[in-house]
């Protein structure tokens, strides 16, 4: 995602912002109105121009992704904080961001899974896996972007853990519960749901940038 650099103010910044535009998968108008977001959020609480635990749910709310769950949100917030000091400016905010909803189809697979690997045991839940989908696709949609609706989410993942999944000791006959990543990574890129999905929001992001030609992800790239 990049280095996070110093946690100064420095959002508003026509300059920081032109430079961002070219490390990150936004344009400068997507930028601004990140910016505006993240400092409506930011000013409530000192420092001013800093996102703590507290308010993240909230900066996240701002761009259409809504995660009530506790520990799920504290895990995306250590994900996002790249300086490990319990606070998020707007750099290391948009680079997370970034990856999660206009990274490559690799960066989007490693970024998800460790985002709900909660424990860090190399597994995730079938519960965890549908909170995933569900907060990509609520931030696609923030952007104008081809998404899902809820029905298709709920179906691929049942189908995801009914082909790919494998079952924790204490599950219940006949039940997958459990992918580790390389059942989840399989599980992904065989969904031509998921696939055709994630295409399709890389090659949105890439018209809305100006860009004359769209370099997608295939599964073979990812399976490199």
């Amino acid at each position: 995602m990049g280095s996070a650099g110093s946690k100064g103010s420095s959002s508003g910044d026509i300059l920081f912002i032109t430079a961002m535009s070219n490390h990150t998968k936004f344009d400068k108008k997507e930028l601004q109105s990140l910016a505006v977001h993240f400092d409506e959020v930011a000013k409530k609480k000192e420092p001013h121009h800093l996102i703590d635990r507290e308010n993240f749910a909230d900066v996240l709310k701002a761009v259409n992704i809504c995660e009530n769950d506790r520990v799920i949100l504290d895990h995306l917030f250590t994900l996002f904080d790249e300086t490990c000091d319990d606070r998020i400016n707007y750099k290391e905010f948009v680079y997370a961001l970034s990856t999660l909803i206009r990274g490559s189809l690799k960066e989007k697979l490693e970024f998800s899974f460790k985002m709900f690997d909660q424990n860090g045991d190399g597994v995730i839940s079938k519960t965890e896996f549908k909170a995933m989908l569900v907060a990509m696709n609520q931030a696609v949609s923030f952007f104008g972007d081809q998404h899902m609706s809820e029905g298709d989410v709920a179906i691929i993942v049942d189908d995801v853990y009914l082909k790919h999944g494998h079952a924790s000791k204490d599950a219940a006959e006949g039940e997958k519960n459990l992918l580790n990543y390389q059942e989840y990574h399989d599980a992904v890129i065989e969904h031509p749901e998921v696939v055709s999905w994630l295409k399709k929001s890389l090659k949105a992001s890439s018209k809305k940038a100006g860009s004359t030609t769209t370099s997608l992800t295939t599964s073979n790239d990812v399976k490199k």
